[in-house]
């Protein structure tokens, strides 16, 4: 008979532990669903996004997201730009080529001075800008109107390129403002 009482008791600890530890496991699971979110999102590369045609930057947002990227969307004023970049460090821009108050070249040279290793595409709906976007101080660039396997190729393709060079986004001390 005893040999039965302690197979009963080591029995009812064990079911107590594995009850305590799966109400911990539990408590805890909004909280390791927050960390992994979280660490998703710090793992996702954020796009840059300057286009002032709403339709065609929501195009661009939505076809990113489903991509798995982070999208961030910047006004026009130079120095909200060169801030923005700071804060979110982004793997790449998306600029362009004629936007709002001032022009993308002038953007990307912006950009450039300060963050002279951060990959900065031209959409352009210019025929010459297959001939021109080197000449303007851009990576690469998308001519509009443009497929979205297309920008999702242009994209990674300089993703890519930027990962392999060790590229980062200490501005450079050497730059003017």
């Amino acid at each position: 008979m005893p040999l039965n009482y302690h197979f009963l008791l080591i029995s009812i600890l064990f079911a107590n532990f594995i009850i305590v530890n799966l109400r911990l496991l539990l408590s805890l699971t909004p909280l390791l669903f927050l960390f992994f979110y979280e660490l998703k999102i710090k793992l996702m590369e954020t796009i840059m996004v300057q286009e002032p045609d709403a339709a065609t930057l929501e195009t661009i947002t939505f076809a990113l997201q489903m991509k798995g990227f982070r999208v961030c969307n910047m006004s026009d004023q130079h120095e909200n730009i060169l801030e923005t970049i700071s804060r979110q460090h982004p793997g790449l821009v998306l600029l362009d080529l004629w936007s709002g108050n001032f022009s993308g070249r002038q953007i990307g040279q912006w950009i450039k001075a300060h963050f002279p290793k951060l990959p900065v595409i031209a959409l352009s709906g210019d025929s010459q800008i297959d001939a021109q976007y080197q000449l303007l101080g851009f990576n690469d660039y998308i001519k509009k109107p443009f497929n979205l396997e297309l920008l999702n190729r242009v994209v990674r393709k300089n993703l890519r390129r930027r990962r392999t060079r060790k590229y980062t986004l200490i501005p450079d001390s050497d730059a003017g403002s």
